[in-house]
């Protein structure tokens, strides 16, 4: 904070010590006068050519003067927040000068002023001009801290105002004295009018000065020199008191009330210079002063950030940059300032995207910046800042040290799109690569080749020499099939001892035939362990071709997938292209489409609720829904069967919204019955991405009446991915209705930091996937990874399919706050889960 200067930093013109006496000798001097010559007439050397008049007109004008001068200096200088008393006092001035300069031309001896001179039309200007300044300096004692009220008009209101006061004692004085009783006769002097009225005035000055003096030790006064102003009311009133004792207009007692008023104006001209002049000066000497220690600490400060920080002009140069950027930029600080920063750290040969322009739009953004000299990574945050006209002056960067973070984010990308075990693309990487392999067949009539490879007889590899063994036998296997491949085919494992290869830009299917041959080839060999022994295995493998056989991902990996089992079928250690004979599975596909019609019309679907617990205590916690159908002709049908083809019918709308409701509805029965459980129920991409979905979640709500408290809802973090921007808008939307939000199959997808961050995710439920592993060091290393970032998040972490005490206790034993599986309970219907509830 800048200090102001107040008036006990303006050095006083007399020491307080010396106020006393000199205010005793002035007030002394008129009351011990007496009788003596102090009442005759002043006579004047005969080589002095001085007249009483002449003395009388010299004082008179220096006085106007003077009062103009504290007019002029206490009105017009501007200055922000200066105080209304001292608006008031000099404008009173004004008229005090004016009804002096009155006063003065009416004189008897001068000129008659518009109408005959006499004693008693001089008094009333007099009498006018010190009761004006009377009730000037009342107000300017009274009211030092009152602030200038807001507006254009209040300057000249009390102006107006004032002259108003002078002008209305004009009128008085020249055309209508006889309306106020005599002041001053030849043979008596002043009246007892003239007497009471320099009274009054003597006690406003009294009442000013008791006022000024009770200030003394008053915080928070604004009168620029006190001392200044004691004097001067001391000698107003020393005037006064002459000008209530004088007999003769022309006695010395007069003369000595005028070269005390001189004085006084003196003073209060001294005073009003230091409060208007010199004070702001001491100010703006001051506040200079505090600005450059400020600007000092404020480097300090600076560079005690640890993050590199930096400030550019709006034309990209370095105005301003800490100790931690010089350091990472390797550079001296005189060296980088007044550099442009992209070239302090080159990333571009132009500033980034034009960062002012994008700025201001976005009025912040920031970019990862990678230094290779010492292979760190930056998150540069950008801010605007503008000036108070909205013009743009320079933008303030804040580089945070995310290596780590970026190396972690690196390594769980590559365990959500990496085979843990045989470092190969999963499934998630393989439909991504197909999918841009299509892309690019569409556009240059080429073909593209999926094969899906199972291995022949591996349980019983894994059965008699162990899962170990089991391992090490695809490792190996996956080592001979990227030898056996172009650097641009991809090789992937889906699971277990399933395998895909995809074949991007083929020519002709003779040259699939040719790569087929070769894969199968490297099965002809046995496999050596590294125990020494010889494993011999076989594979089979299913052929589908885009576009013949199926022109999206999904149907061409069906197809392959038909096509392997058809190969297995028919002859281990085979391989077979896809063709209309085997399209009875998607004949199934349609028989269940249309019982799953009927089952939605004739309520044939189901919700059963698979308790969630606390990991350490296995206290019940919440619960999952979980759509269950059984039907009469199909059997029990799985959702993972039954799902993909709503989802492909239009029908998972439908199903979504029974879900929703039949939640809700349960959720709230149990809530009107005290046993209230949250319940998290899962939502498809597909309804999840439509527009109205909030809406209608909220309508659902509100029918059921089930609190918002007690639902979590659940997708997908592939499904979240698919529209980032939606799953934001729509994620905040139902945290701002006071659901819980969770992510499901946290693992599988295209995990990031940066897209969990802009989440309101409640919830992180790691993949089962993960857990059934849990034993290899790979996917505790990726279990552990998740639980550590959810929590440095503040995220919940729930783990699906615990099965064993092992996997409990490894999940305990790193913090996961809660778990779901049959290690605790299967899924239960409505009924049996409402026996677990607490009473």
């Amino acid at each position: 904070m800048i200090e102001r200067p107040d008036h006990t930093q303006v050095k006083a013109i007399l020491p307080p010590r010396m106020l006393l006496p000199l205010g005793i000798i002035a007030l002394a001097i008129p009351l011990l006068a007496g009788k003596g010559a102090f009442f005759l007439p002043i006579n004047l050397p005969s080589w002095l050519p001085l007249s009483f008049a002449t003395f009388h007109g010299i004082t008179e004008i220096f006085s106007v003067l003077v009062a103009i001068l504290v007019f002029s200096t206490g009105f017009h200088l501007p200055e922000e927040r200066r105080p209304m008393a001292q608006i008031i006092l000099a404008a009173a001035f004004l008229g005090v000068g004016l009804l002096d300069f009155f006063h003065l031309m009416s004189y008897p001896g001068m000129a008659d002023f518009l109408t005959p001179n006499t004693p008693h039309k001089t008094l009333i200007f007099w009498l006018a001009a010190r009761l004006l300044a009377g009730g000037a300096m009342v107000a300017y004692v009274l009211l030092p801290t009152s602030p200038l009220p807001s507006g254009r008009l209040v300057r000249p209101l009390i102006l107006a105002a004032v002259l108003a006061y002078t002008f209305s004692w004009g009128y008085v004085g020249i055309w209508k004295p006889e309306w106020l009783p005599l002041t001053y006769n030849y043979t008596q002097g002043l009246t007892s009018f003239k007497i009471a009225a320099e009274w009054l005035i003597i006690f406003l000055l009294l009442a000013a000065l008791t006022a000024l003096l009770a200030q003394k030790n008053k915080p928070g006064t604004a009168l620029a020199n006190r001392e200044i102003l004691i004097a001067a009311l001391v000698l107003m009133i020393g005037s006064e008191l002459c000008f209530t004792l004088y007999r003769h207009l022309t006695d010395t007692v007069n003369a000595l009330g005028h070269i005390y008023k001189v004085l006084a104006f003196l003073m209060i001209y001294r005073g009003i210079f230091l409060e208007s002049v010199r004070l702001p000066i001491l100010r703006l000497d001051m506040t200079r002063r505090a600005l450059e220690q400020a600007g000092k600490e404020w480097q300090y400060t600076f560079d005690a950030i640890n993050d590199p920080v930096f400030i550019h002009d709006s034309h990209y140069r370095v105005i301003r940059c800490n100790q931690a950027y010089a350091e990472a930029a390797g550079l001296p600080v005189p060296k980088i300032l007044g550099q442009p920063y992209y070239e302090i750290f080159p990333k571009t040969n132009q500033p980034l995207d034009g960062c002012l322009q994008a700025l201001n739009q976005q009025k912040s953004l920031s970019e990862v910046i990678y230094v290779p000299e010492n292979e760190r990574y930056y998150n540069s945050h950008f801010i605007l800042v503008a000036d108070e006209n909205s013009k743009y002056r320079h933008s303030l960067h804040v580089m945070n040290d995310i290596t780590d973070l970026k190396r972690q984010e690196e390594e769980l990308r590559y365990h959500a799109t990496h085979d843990s075990l045989t470092a190969l693309p999963n499934r998630t990487m393989f439909i991504d690569r197909l999918d841009q392999a299509m892309s690019q067949a569409r556009r240059s009539n080429r073909i593209v080749v999926v094969m899906f490879l199972d291995l022949d007889n591996f349980k019983a590899v894994n059965d008699g020499f162990g899962h170990a063994r089991g391992d090490e036998l695809l490792v190996k296997i996956a080592g001979r099939l990227r030898e056996a491949l172009r650097h641009e085919d991809t090789v992937s494992r889906l699971g277990g001892d399933e395998f895909a290869i995809l074949l991007p830009e083929i020519a002709t299917i003779d040259n699939v035939t040719r790569v087929v041959e070769k894969v199968i080839g490297t099965f002809t060999s046995p496999i050596l362990l590294d125990n020494d022994q010889e494993i011999y295995t076989g594979a089979s493998i299913g052929i589908a071709c885009f576009p013949k056989d199926g022109i999206g991902v999904q149907n061409l990996i069906r197809h392959a997938d038909l096509a392997m089992y058809h190969a297995k079928a028919t002859n281990r250690g085979s391989w077979a292209f896809f063709n209309g004979g085997l399209n009875r599975h998607l004949r199934r596909n349609l028989r269940v489409h249309t019982r799953l019609k009927h089952a939605l019309a004739e309520g044939g679907l189901t919700l059963h609720y698979q308790p969630q617990v606390i990991t350490g205590t296995g206290a019940l916690i919440s619960a999952e829904a979980l759509l269950r159908w059984r039907d009469d002709e199909l059997g029990q049908v799985s959702p993972a069967d039954f799902i993909p083809i709503a989802e492909a019918t239009g029908l998972i709308q439908r199903i979504d919204e029974w879900v929703l409701t039949t939640a809700c509805r349960q959720v709230a029965d149990w809530h009107r019955q005290g046993r209230s459980l949250p319940v998290a129920i899962n939502v498809s991409a597909i309804h999840f991405r439509q527009a109205a979905f909030v809406d209608k979640l909220q309508a659902i709500m509100h029918a059921t009446g089930a609190p918002a408290n007690l639902l979590t809802i659940e997708l997908t973090e592939t499904a979240a991915m698919a529209d980032l921007p939606l799953a934001m808008r729509h994620f905040q939307a139902i945290s701002d209705l006071g659901l819980r939000i969770a992510l499901d199959d946290f693992g599988t997808g295209h995990s990031s930091l940066g897209y969990l961050k802009s989440l309101p995710v409640n919830y992180l439920k790691i993949d089962r996937s993960f857990i059934m592993n849990i034993e290899r060091e790979h996917d505790q290393t990726l279990v552990q990874t998740i639980i550590g970032l959810a929590h440095s998040m503040g995220i919940t972490v729930v783990a699906e399919g615990v099965e064993t005490e092992a996997q409990r206790d490894f999940l305990n034993l790193h913090g996961c706050d809660f778990c779901q599986g049959w290690l605790f309970a299967r899924d239960l219907p409505a009924g049996e889960m409402e026996k677990r509830l607490p009473q």
